[in-house]
């Protein structure tokens, strides 16, 4: 596969990080002259039914957190198809993941996870009130910021109430933080 260079108007800048559903690049957006993280999902090899399932989660993580304007949670900007690869366009988030603080400190103080807590809580509560189940919370998906702010990222398993994706059965979210 060719290095991506684009997707949509966002030009790709450099790779941030891979996981098993895609790709998140630091990119650009020429039109609004701001940095941007764009998460693309792999879908080489999924039969034509198994993009459309792909892309439909990836559409539903946009809309999940695009009606959730908290300042804990992520901002979607764009959802968008180009050339066969699904992309988001979002906040560009200075920081490290809550994964990554825990895996270099092993215990944090009270007074470092209190307010860690308390904004992850702001963020699921705002998410509830708009009948939105995030279903994948884990320290890989909280964003901690140089300025302290938290942010909960990774709606792509959401569930909205009044929608009910799940199909019965369908399991769906990291085993270990269930």
């Amino acid at each position: 596969m060719a290095a991506l260079t684009k997707a949509g108007r966002y030009q790709i800048v450099s790779e941030l990080g891979r996981g098993s559903m895609g790709i998140v690049y630091r990119g650009f957006d020429p039109i609004i002259n701001r940095t941007v993280a764009i998460k693309t999902m792999l879908t080489e090899g999924l039969t034509p039914q198994e993009f459309q399932e792909y892309k439909a989660r990836f559409q539903r993580e946009a809309q999940a957190a695009g009606i959730l304007a908290h300042p804990n949670i992520i901002t979607i900007y764009d959802f968008g198809e180009d050339a066969g690869i699904l992309y988001l366009a979002m906040e560009f988030l200075e920081g490290k993941s809550l994964e990554k603080v825990v895996q270099e400190q092993t215990i944090l103080p009270i007074e470092t996870i209190l307010p860690i807590y308390d904004q992850v809580c702001g963020a699921l509560d705002q998410a509830h009130v708009h009948k939105i189940v995030h279903r994948d919370i884990k320290p890989a998906n909280i964003m901690l910021l140089q300025n302290g702010t938290v942010k909960v990222t990774d709606f792509g398993i959401a569930k909205m109430m009044s929608t009910g994706m799940t199909q019965a059965g369908m399991i769906l979210g990291t085993p270990n933080y269930m």
